[in-house]
């Protein structure tokens, strides 16, 4: 529950927060519930392509973690379609989407783990696996990525969106 009285708020944003929430219907009711009438949900989240290379170290650490009999996941992307519906059954309309390519760009092999690691979705597989296995996995995944002078590049969506509650 967020510490505030209902319709406190004529904007709220998450930027990067929806992906890592465990009770996403939840969270979308109480930020429902925080804005006035009239206001303006804002959110930033992981795109889903279909074919992406961000895409692939998903199901690459997920190949890694039934390998390694983990129970955890990496932290799935919310899927369009998945993210409308919630949306859409939390009374929201959806205003305006925007898919954004944006490349993750790291100097070597630690810092494409680092931030890798930093993003989140990695969570339940360390807790699963630890931190040196998701570590490994994480390195192997990133091998296709390396660029000549040992730079890496990641290709990755966000998907901006703007969504107003549904009768206000």
């Amino acid at each position: 529950d967020l510490p505030f009285p209902d319709a406190r708020f004529d904007l709220v944003a998450a930027f990067e927060v929806l992906q890592r929430t465990r009770d996403l219907p939840s969270a979308l009711m109480e930020i429902r519930r925080v804005l006035r009438p009239g206001g303006a949900f804002c959110m930033v989240v992981d795109a889903c392509p279909s074919a992406g290379r961000s895409r692939f170290i998903e199901d690459f650490m997920q190949e890694s973690l039934r390998a390694h009999g983990g129970r955890g996941r990496a932290r799935p992307l919310l899927t369009r379609l998945v993210l409308d519906t919630l949306l859409a059954r939390c009374a929201f309309r959806l205003e305006q989407t925007l898919n954004v390519d944006v490349p993750w760009v790291y100097a070597d092999e630690e810092s494409a783990v680092g931030g890798l690691l930093a993003s989140g979705r990695m969570d339940d597989a360390l807790s699963a696996l630890g931190e040196e296995t998701v570590r490994e996995s994480l390195r192997q995944a990133i091998r296709p990525f390396r660029l000549r002078g040992g730079a890496y590049r990641v290709q990755h969506w966000y998907r901006f969106l703007i969504a107003r509650p549904v009768g206000t």
